[in-house]
């Protein structure tokens, strides 16, 4: 197991670097800050078949993360741009502009 720490922007090629020699990686988040480079290491991680984790807590995304992923189960965005939402840093008021995407009581949107 490869345990990646580096500065954000480093993050792909040493999580490529360690499936390539064998070894399953956990990766600090974001993994990666555009979404070629997640294409990246989805292609890598199939290939070599190894196992990619990344940390995270969502402490202050939480609100973010849950509009992500209630926006992917409803198919309104694909999962490259729930990934993508949850690479960007947080911005005010972005619940909001998704909001109206949302129906009611999708993967807990009314809570």
């Amino acid at each position: 197991m490869i345990h990646v720490a580096t500065p954000d922007h480093w993050h792909t090629k040493p999580v490529v670097e360690a499936m390539l020699a064998g070894k399953d990686v956990y990766c600090e988040k974001p993994l990666t800050l555009t979404i070629d480079e997640g294409k990246l290491i989805r292609r890598f991680q199939k290939e070599t078949g190894r196992i990619v984790q990344v940390g995270t807590q969502q402490r202050s995304t939480f609100p973010l993360f849950v509009t992500a992923m209630a926006l992917a189960a409803e198919q309104i965005v694909g999962d490259d741009q729930a990934n993508a939402m949850l690479a960007r840093p947080y911005r005010k008021g972005f619940e909001i502009e998704m909001e109206h995407k949302l129906r009611p009581g999708a993967f807990g949107a009314d809570r």
